[in-house]
C-alpha cells in the first residue's frame, strides 16, 4: 500500500470527471456498479482502446498515476512493466465484488501486477479482503493498493473480494503487464 499516492486536488478532479461522465459507464448490479474499461482486456468485451474520451484527465492518469505506479512496481518487485488496462469505477451503496483473481478465469494471464487507486475513504465498509493471505484493507482516498495479479507461492494466493459498500466508493483499478501488452499498442 502506498500512502498519499496522489494529491487531494487530483482526487477531486477524478471524482468530478466520473460524476460528469457517468452516463458513458457500463452499469452492473441493478445500477449499483458503474465501470468504464480501457486497454488490453481479453475477458471484458466493452474494454475501449481509444483514450480520447479521457482527454480531461489523461495527463493526471499518465503522469501522476500510471508512471508512478510503474516506478513502485520497479521499486517493490524489480520488474519493468507497462500499463495494460484500467477501469474507472463508481460503486453505489449495496454494491460488492465477488471473490476473484485478476487473471479473469485465465483470460488475462498477461496481467502481472494489479493496483487499486482509492478516490474515497470508507469507514468500515467496502473493504478489500484477501482471505488466503489474511489481509484486509479499508479504502483511504489517495492511497494505492498494489499486489501481484496472480498467485506466486500457492493457488488462490491473491484471490480477493470487495465486501458490501455502504457509501459511494470511487476507484481506479489498474493492471500492469509485459511491454507487448501496452495500453498504447
Amino acid at each position: 500500500m502506498v500512502k498519499n499516492f496522489i494529491e487531494p486536488e487530483d482526487v477531486d478532479k477524478l471524482i468530478s470527471f466520473i460524476d460528469n461522465n457517468i452516463q458513458k459507464f457500463v452499469v452492473y448490479q441493478d445500477n449499483k456498479r458503474y465501470v468504464w474499461r480501457f486497454g488490453h482486456d481479453n475477458f471484458w468485451e466493452d474494454c475501449k482502446k481509444d483514450l480520447t474520451p479521457l482527454s480531461e484527465i489523461i495527463e493526471t492518469l499518465e503522469t501522476k498515476i500510471f508512471n508512478n505506479m510503474l516506478k513502485k512496481i520497479k521499486e517493490f518487485y524489480n520488474e519493468d512493466l507497462v500499463i495494460s488496462s484500467f477501469w474507472i469505477s463508481k460503486h453505489e451503496p449495496g454494491s460488492k465484488v465477488a471473490m476473484h483473481e485478476d487473471t479473469d478465469e485465465g483470460e488475462n494471464t498477461h496481467f502481472s501486477h494489479s493496483a487499486v487507486l482509492y478516490l474515497t475513504s470508507l469507514q468500515d465498509d467496502g473493504v478489500i479482503e484477501f482471505p488466503f493471505i489474511n489481509f484486509t484493507y479499508t479504502p483511504v482516498a489517495g492511497e494505492l493498493l498494489l499486489f501481484p495479479s496472480k498467485s506466486i507461492d500457492f493457488d488462490y494466493q491473491f484471490m480477493h473480494e470487495v465486501k458490501e459498500i455502504k457509501s459511494p466508493r470511487y476507484s481506479i483499478a489498474i493492471w500492469a503487464a509485459p511491454k507487448e501488452y501496452s495500453l498504447y499498442e
